[in-house]
């Protein structure tokens, strides 16, 4: 249920991984595609923005402080060659092969051109940007005909992360991914697709091979791993809370965007969040277990021009397909299984005339996703409330999915902690309904407000519980589960999402959601947190 509070506040800290990447990842060109790079030492940005593609060679503008170019660029085996430069109302045209950057130029390497002389002066630059630390990144200096000098840095999978050196050199501050161009043949389903920039393995029919970094026969412990209120959210900040989910034992990311978050619009896209995440995947080798909220909990959330149409409008289907296949290709071959749709049974007790269509669309989805994807489990998750329509209103939609998912939160309607004693039922319940299929426990969470009738004792006690019974039911019957969330919010975040979910009154329904963290809002343990890492590595056995 709450799982879409934790990541959108600081997922768009996006922060490379120090993995070895291909060269063509540096600086991946697709219409749409934008940087912007501010300085301390001057007032107006630089902005870098992909406007057009003709015959494979693409129109970047170069906006800067002084004076806005534009640069004719083709793509080729880790190199960009430019074509043709305007500037200031004239335009050259450059010799053939005219090579710019290449990316697969060692250390050191130099190389001339119309322009004048290429030097790469560094591989494995760590930059520290505002919107993240990208490691591993290439330098590579410009020196014209005249003598000037220009120094382009560019981190895999991101592109310009910084222009110039020294006091007045201009960051990344924020990026955004355009629609990517069709390839050539695509059916509709397929609009919009790239395929990943560095697949795990290749299968017969060309696309990414699922990652097995984690054994089947593991049961699956994910963190949502947000800074405490006190630290505010920085890179270091993130980055220093994810690194104490990985020490206490998580062995796979849950990455859970709302449609609309990924694609507002037809032709706008944003990606930073999913990247990052899978970047962090990549880095310590963990699978992925991606959620696409098409709905989510009580409403629709799809792209605004979208929003209003009919589940089974043919544009719906394609652009979801789309949406699908392009966030699954940033996962690099890592996500195994794929939700669309959180706790739909939340929107369906007031909207049962969209079932149909739902599951006419799921099937749909499901079926080219499977296709060209072999080995993907799809399934939509329902929340705790929905368990009694498994086998009524919903039998039908739930008969197509592949694996059984819902969120546990042990509380009474009234948002009243429930006893560690109901663990073993409720589970076995959950077993019972999911009919042989595994089950994914997609949100674990229980509070210590005493408004809650709860404390640190409980919850610590709880969570100890569930842990155990996961270990005993093992990965036959669970997939695993993924508790919701290292540190409590902020007191405003908690105003805000309770007028999200209309219950801005409600002070139980607050001190549940302040109260979620195993650490409080200043970054101090709760009795929950040495019991739970304990616990997690015995599961999972990660060191």
């Amino acid at each position: 249920m709450f799982q879409r509070l934790a990541m959108p506040a600081f997922l768009s800290l996006v922060c490379c991984t120090a993995h070895a990447q291909q060269p063509q990842d540096y600086l991946r060109l697709s219409v749409g595609k934008k940087w912007t790079l501010r300085s301390s030492a001057v007032g107006s940005p630089i902005i870098f923005e992909v406007l057009e593609e003709q015959g494979g060679a693409y129109k970047l503008k170069f906006e800067n402080p002084w004076i806005t170019s534009q640069l004719t660029l083709v793509q080729g085996d880790g190199q960009i060659s430019v074509t043709g430069l305007s500037m200031g109302g004239g335009s050259v045209t450059m010799p053939a092969n005219t090579v710019y950057w290449d990316f697969t130029a060692e250390k050191g390497k130099r190389w001339s051109n119309a322009i004048g002389e290429m030097t790469v002066l560094a591989r494995d630059k760590t930059v520290t940007t505002p919107s993240g630390t990208y490691q591993n990144c290439i330098v590579i200096q410009e020196r014209n005909k005249k003598g000037d000098k220009m120094f382009w840095t560019f981190a895999p999978n991101v592109g310009f992360v910084q222009f110039g050196e020294g006091s007045g050199a201009f960051f990344l501050e924020s990026r955004s991914s355009g629609p990517a161009p069709r390839p050539a043949g695509a059916n509709s389903g397929n609009a919009g697709v790239t395929r990943p920039s560095q697949p795990v393995g290749q299968g017969g029919n060309g696309r990414p091979r699922m990652a097995s970094p984690v054994s089947q026969s593991s049961l699956l412990i994910a963190l949502a791993a947000n800074p405490a209120a006190n630290e505010g959210f920085s890179p270091k900040t993130v980055n220093d809370r994810f690194q104490m989910a990985v020490n206490a034992g998580v062995n796979y990311i849950y990455i859970s965007p709302k449609w609309n978050e990924i694609e507002s619009a037809k032709g706008r896209f944003k990606w930073s969040d999913v990247d990052y995440q899978a970047m962090q995947a990549a880095d310590k080798n963990m699978p992925i277990i991606l959620h696409i909220r098409v709905i989510d909990t009580n409403q629709r959330s799809m792209p605004s021009d979208l929003m209003r149409k009919s589940l089974r409008d043919d544009q719906v289907r394609d652009r979801l397909i789309s949406a699908a296949e392009e966030a699954l290709s940033r996962c690099r071959g890592r996500a195994q299984h794929l939700l669309i749709g959180n706790e739909v049974d939340s929107y369906f007790k007031s909207n049962s005339g969209d079932i149909a269509d739902y599951q006419a669309l799921y099937a749909s989805v499901a079926g080219r996703l499977k296709a060209s994807h072999p080995g993907l489990q799809m399934s939509l998750s329902i929340g705790g409330g929905g368990i009694d329509m498994v086998d009524g209103p919903l039998k039908p939609l739930m008969d197509q999915t592949d694996f059984f998912a819902i969120t546990y939160y042990p509380l009474t309607p009234d948002f009243r902690a429930k006893d560690k004693s109901v663990v073993r039922g409720d589970f076995q319940r959950y077993v019972q309904a999911a009919k042989g299929k595994r089950v994914l426990l997609q949100e674990v969470g229980y509070p210590t407000a005493g408004v809650n009738g709860s404390d640190e004792n409980r919850q610590a006690e709880m969570f100890a519980t569930i842990l155990d019974e996961l270990k005993a039911q093992g990965s036959g019957k669970f997939i695993g589960a993924n508790f919701c969330f290292m540190s409590d919010f902020s007191d405003s975040l908690v105003k805000s999402f309770s007028g999200y979910y209309g219950m801005p009154n409600a002070e139980n329904f607050k001190g549940f959601l302040k109260t979620l963290g195993m650490f409080d809002d200043n970054g101090k343990p709760k009795k929950a947190w040495a019991v739970w890492s304990g616990k997690v590595r015995a599961i999972t056995g990660r060191p």
